[in-house]
């Protein structure tokens, strides 16, 4: 289905965006709003494997 590719696609660029934003974050101190990032963007890869799954079963 495309909307979940384009979901998929959408949600890893979100991710990619969180991970530099967190490193950034880290290198000026800010460690604990860095992890908090960090766990956000493993949300979107969490529910990018679970569209990945949804979208193999639809073929």
């Amino acid at each position: 289905m495309k909307i979940l590719q384009y979901m998929i696609g959408h949600n890893a660029e979100h991710a990619r965006e969180m991970r530099e934003l967190a490193g950034r974050l880290r290198e000026t101190g800010k460690s604990e709003a860095a992890e908090l990032i960090d766990t956000a963007a493993t949300g979107f890869e969490t529910a990018n494997a679970e569209l990945e799954k949804a979208a193999g079963l639809l073929g």
